[in-house]
């Protein structure tokens, strides 16, 4: 409790810091397609952080009086913002693996006149909206669950839990969502679009990036310039604030 307290502490101030930069710096990469695309990017995994950050303060909040304390909208409401929050950062990282390929793909073509519509802005958008789609499952999944023999000690927990325990439930006790292949599907699902399937487009998308690049070496010397200055722009958009080039983006953020 006391670490998750500290994290709050330092990555809330610290996140707010560098959206500002990020902010700038999109303000004055704005003519150039391919850095802009980056820093949106980043802009959009910042915020994902700071979602977390602030959904982590209510964590806390729980943890502390050990006890539910707002009700089954909130119950419910907290269980789905929780879900998106994981799911966009998950998303958004993914964007950039994809962005990523699409550069060293086309790398002939990124830097010609901008679009009509942004592909990362699109990338962008199909992230936030799949995120959010994928955590509307949570207003069925959980509710509030006030135990009898702990004198109303009331908890925000998920209906396979309040089933086992013969609480009351708000959906019908015979339903087939209660059964235990349902749950276990539940579980499984979470796992695969929070985690698995972002790790194996993370894998796919830098195999493929690194074949091209095998490719482009085996080219004339003139494409290898084009290339090379692409994957320079590449490593800028990506540079931190401690200059390792990339270093933000090397892991999956899970």
């Amino acid at each position: 409790m006391g670490y998750l307290g500290l994290v709050i502490l330092l990555g809330v101030p610290s996140n707010i810091i560098i959206l500002r930069k990020l902010l700038q710096e999109q303000r004055l990469s704005h003519k150039d397609t391919v850095k802009s695309g980056f820093v949106m990017l980043k802009i959009h995994l910042n915020i994902t952080d700071l979602l977390i950050l602030t959904l982590a303060l209510g964590k806390l909040m729980w943890l502390i009086t050990y006890e539910w304390v707002g009700g089954d909208f909130l119950c419910r409401m907290f269980q789905l913002l929780s879900m998106f929050a994981m799911y966009s950062s998950s998303n958004i990282v993914v964007c950039i693996a994809v962005d990523r390929l699409r550069n060293v793909m086309y790398a002939d073509k990124v830097r010609g006149k901008p679009k009509m519509m942004n592909p990362v802005t699109v990338l962008a958008a199909l992230s936030w909206i799949f995120s959010f789609a994928c955590s509307l499952p949570q207003l069925l999944a959980w509710q509030t669950f006030e135990v009898p023999m702990y004198g109303g000690w009331t908890q925000c927990t998920d209906i396979w839990q309040i089933s086992r325990f013969g609480g009351n439930l708000t959906i019908d006790p015979h339903s087939k969502i209660l059964t235990r292949f349902v749950e276990n599907s539940y579980n499984i699902l979470h796992l695969v679009l929070v985690f698995w399937g972002p790790l194996l487009v993370l894998v796919v998308c830098h195999v493929l990036i690194a074949t091209k690049l095998m490719q482009y070496s085996l080219r004339p010397p003139g494409l290898l310039r084009m290339v090379a200055s692409v994957m320079t722009i590449n490593c800028l958009g990506f540079q931190t604030g401690d200059g390792n080039c990339g270093a933000e983006y090397s892991e999956p953020r899970f």
